[in-house]
């Protein structure tokens, strides 16, 4: 795993390694606004149940953003106490930027794209981009868990 890349928990900073290594993983990749707060990172917040009895150890949900707006953003809407998801800061891009899913950064715009990714340990399995950052068709709780199991299938 590169190990130059951070991302952040408030002011921690956590190499991949640190975020990814032995646990089987859905990351998630959010830009913002109320289809994150009220349905995409909140599906996956409300899940722990199947979450676990799917096999899944952790859902990484990452945004560009500074560290504290992220951990503020996520104590607002209760994600820092969820059981299973961890909210995390790409504060530079550099991460969403690997994956290349960023997006040139518009007046209102989102700096990243709407997207789901089976990771394994680290490597990742499968990947799964909304068409647009309003959508929440493929990246959407119930469309990952078939997409985990997919993937051990």
């Amino acid at each position: 795993m590169r190990q130059d890349l951070r991302l952040y928990s408030g002011d921690k900073a956590l190499t991949l390694a640190e975020v990814f290594h032995s646990f089987k993983t859905l990351l998630v990749g959010f830009p913002g606004g109320k289809i994150c707060t009220e349905q995409h990172v909140h599906g996956y917040a409300q899940s722990a149940a199947e979450l676990k009895a799917a096999g899944i150890d952790k859902v990484v949900a990452v945004t560009v953003a500074p560290p504290q707006e992220v951990a503020a953003w996520a104590a607002q809407h209760g994600f820092d106490k969820a059981d299973m998801v961890q909210v995390l800061s790409d504060r530079s891009g550099a991460f969403t930027r690997l994956l290349g899913l960023e997006q040139p950064a518009g007046p209102g715009g989102p700096p990243c794209q709407r997207f789901a990714a089976v990771v394994d340990n680290g490597i990742l399995l499968r990947l799964k981009v909304e068409q647009s950052p309003a959508e929440l068709k493929v990246t959407d709780i119930k469309s990952m868990l078939k997409t985990f199991a997919d993937a051990y299938a």
